[in-house]
């Protein structure tokens, strides 16, 4: 089964903007947040504007900063969902390999545990 994605990240280049909304605003902000993290990662068809509709209580600038802190979330839950997809279809293969039992998956494991070292030293 593949992983569950556990979070999103806030960046601090983002906390300008937010400084500039009224504290109930930032709030309404982090809850609309949270509630579209957690649908972009169920659902990669999420919509950021389905949201925003959702939320009236955002004033205009609010909706603005709310928009672009989940296009952030989008983007990066998109890039995890293929990271995810890569390593679960290369642990696959790895399992295929390993139980072909020829040469060819003895080499194909041996490359796999290389590749992966190499993986963790850049890191």
């Amino acid at each position: 089964m593949a992983a569950e994605k556990k979070g999103f990240v806030l960046y601090f280049d983002t906390c300008k903007e937010l400084d500039t909304l009224e504290p109930e605003q930032r709030g309404w902000v982090l809850t609309a947040l949270y509630t579209f993290a957690m649908e972009c990662a169920r659902d990669e068809t999420a919509e950021v504007q389905d949201l925003l509709d959702r939320f009236p209580q955002l004033a205009p600038e609010t909706r603005m900063a709310c928009r672009f802190l989940c296009e952030t979330v989008q983007r990066d839950t998109r890039r995890w969902r293929e990271r995810r997809d890569h390593y679960v279809q290369a642990a696959r293969r790895r399992e295929e390999a390993k139980s072909g039992g020829d040469d060819e998956g003895k080499y194909m494991s041996e490359m796999a545990r290389y590749t992966e070292r190499l993986r963790r030293d850049r890191a």
